[in-house]
């Protein structure tokens, strides 16, 4: 469509005297014919050549933006528009609501427009800083409780929304640092064409809340990529993938925003790798891509508070849409040297009727 217009439009401003012309001769000719020729069917014919050179003169000032029309002469090209403005980039979708002083949007994997200028220090240098930002993290998240939720819902390929997985836990850490997992609620799964796996889990604890401690350093090859803004933030962005993949290691691979102010990890894109052995005949795993929003929760540490996947898995009998949110929420200082015995959660095919008595 807009591809027809722009040919019309060439063409008319390529000869803008040669189309008025066009219009006052035709009015001159049909002057001449009212004096020479019946009256009636003269302004018959006139109104009818009257109307084709409005018509005309319409089209012509629509596609030459709007030029003033001039009594006498040929029509001056319209001036040269102004530059257009620098692309904006496209706002980001808002995170989960909260009350916290840091948060940043949610934005799937987008490419800014806006280049800043490199760090001042040697990439290095900058990797082992936000790395030991990332132990202090780790350190303060073993003192604090949380509530986690996660949704997970499959789609038909009509687009029909399918069956679902929920489960909602609260989450604590002893000062060694062991993680124990409560299930407050966990309604039966409705999920027909995908299964949540041991390795689902793990990314739910692991991968997905991706923290990047000096520990974790040697696993990892990282490069600098660029200096981009990030909603209110200016962050250095890396690229993160594992050096190799052991059996029955799970990874991280994708893209980490470092705010360049405090040097904390505040957003990370990509997807989870497994060192799985996959059996001849068996169709594998699959994982999707997904995104983390991290959100400054107390002092200077940044918490993850938002995890969302929507991806196509693209297995052996056909693709599959899943999308993911986690809700990481209810942050509470724990600080607490008892060790808290976790208890074991009956699967929905272990509940029995009690014994008759």
């Amino acid at each position: 469509m807009s591809g027809v217009c722009e040919g019309r439009r060439g063409n008319l401003e390529g000869a803008p005297g040669l189309l008025l012309y066009g219009i006052i001769q035709g009015e001159e000719t049909a002057r001449g014919m009212e004096r020479k020729s019946n009256v009636g069917a003269v302004r018959g014919m006139r109104f009818g050549r009257v109307t084709a050179a409005v018509v005309c003169a319409a089209l012509s000032l629509a596609l030459t933006g709007g030029a003033a029309a001039q009594t006498s002469g040929p029509i001056k090209p319209p001036p040269t528009p102004p530059a257009a403005p620098a692309t904006k980039p496209p706002e980001k979708a808002a995170p989960p609501t909260s009350t916290t002083s840091g948060t940043i949007g949610s934005s799937g994997n987008p490419r800014s427009t806006i280049t800043l200028p490199p760090p001042t220090m040697p990439v290095e240098e900058l990797i082992k800083k936000f790395a030991a930002r990332e132990d202090e993290l780790k350190a303060a998240r073993n003192n604090y409780t949380y509530t986690q939720k996660v949704l997970v819902k499959e789609y038909e390929s009509t687009g029909e929304e399918g069956g679902q997985f929920q489960q909602t836990s609260d989450i604590v850490f002893t000062p060694e640092g062991k993680r124990y997992e409560k299930v407050t609620r966990a309604p039966q799964s409705t999920l027909v064409n995908l299964q949540m796996t041991a390795e689902d889990f793990k990314d739910i604890e692991d991968i997905q809340p991706f923290v990047l401690t000096t520990k974790e350093l040697t696993k990892y090859n990282i490069a600098y990529v660029k200096h981009e803004p990030l909603d209110e933030l200016t962050c250095y962005v890396f690229d993160v993938s594992p050096k190799q993949i052991e059996k029955n290691k799970a990874y991280f691979e994708g893209r980490i925003w470092v705010e360049d102010q405090g040097l904390n990890i505040v957003k990370s894109y990509g997807r989870a790798l497994h060192g799985l052995k996959v059996k001849k005949g068996e169709p594998g795993q699959l994982f999707p891509r997904f995104e983390t929003i991290r959100e400054n929760i107390t002092a200077d540490i940044w918490f993850p508070t938002y995890t969302h996947a929507d991806d196509v898995l693209h297995f052996q009998n056909g693709d599959l849409r899943i999308v993911e949110t986690i809700r990481y929420s209810n942050y509470k200082y724990f600080g607490s040297t008892i060790k808290i015995v976790p208890q074991k959660q009956p699967d929905h095919e272990e509940l029995r009727e009690p014994p008759q008595q």
